[in-house]
């Protein structure tokens, strides 16, 4: 089956006017959540104004935790047989049904997310009572995204894989590959620099002799763009790539 756009426009039509009112609550409870958020550190006896810090530090919770909680639930219908037998029975291909669902929680809520900080920032901004929204912290922000990127596509995985109990399960189950990877690195880089080691210590000594710091810096540069093409690109393309075929085992 080709992809239709057509297809992912009716998906998309279908999904907005089967949870069009948790969707008005939702978006009513974002806005009050963030206005709350905003307006209580305004009560207090010291207050000053709200910081950059502030703003930069809840759009960040509010991205992360908001979004992945958004992931996990994204496949709803898959919490009961019935629900995922009408959903996977739809007149669409796999692809189109995680295409679709994947915009909502990759694309349409950064985007809404980050116009509704711009504007109830420029409110309390309007009152005289505001730093600037972002400040240095604008370097890291496009790091985030492709984290949340990468977080999101793995997210949407667990979505797909567990049916109920989405966040505890995949909170454990990426502890563990955590703890893995960790365990890996930790051994892969202590055979790569076996001369600098005493046991599993590395000695000062050796490390000053190593030029640590300017060795560090040279690395750094030149994996630096590797880091943001597996962020941006890779891995999450290889994580939508296990979603759709445990899209599939789904539906066998």
């Amino acid at each position: 089956m080709e992809v239709s756009f057509k297809r992912i426009k009716s998906l998309i039509q279908r999904d907005f006017i089967i949870y069009k009112k948790p969707l008005t609550y939702g978006l009513i409870s974002l806005i009050a959540l963030i206005i709350f958020i905003a307006w209580l550190p305004t009560t207090s006896g010291n207050f000053n104004r709200l910081y950059t810090d502030f703003w930069f530090g809840w759009y960040i919770t509010f991205l992360l935790g908001g979004g992945l909680l958004l992931c996990s639930i994204i496949f709803w219908e898959f919490k009961s047989a019935t629900g995922r037998m009408q959903y996977l029975s739809l007149p669409a291909s796999n692809f189109e049904k995680l295409f679709s669902r994947s915009l909502y929680v990759l694309i349409f809520y950064p985007l809404l997310l980050t116009g509704l900080f711009l504007m109830i920032y420029s409110l309390f901004r309007s009152m005289g009572i505001s730093d600037s929204f972002i400040g240095h912290q604008a370097v890291a922000l496009k790091y985030i995204w492709g984290a949340y990127l990468s977080l999101g596509s793995t997210m949407l995985i667990y979505a797909i894989v567990f049916n109920n109990y989405v966040g505890p399960k995949s909170f454990i189950v990426s502890g563990f590959i955590y703890l893995v990877c960790v365990i890996i690195a930790v051994l892969i880089f202590r055979i790569i620099m076996s001369d600098f080691f005493v046991g599993m210590t590395m000695t000062h000594d050796n490390v000053m002799i190593f030029d640590e710091e300017k060795k560090l810096e040279n690395m750094g540069k030149t994996l630096l763009p590797l880091a943001k093409f597996i962020l941006w690109v890779g891995l999450p393309v290889y994580l939508w790539t296990v979603a759709y075929f445990k899209m599939t085992e789904k539906q066998v």
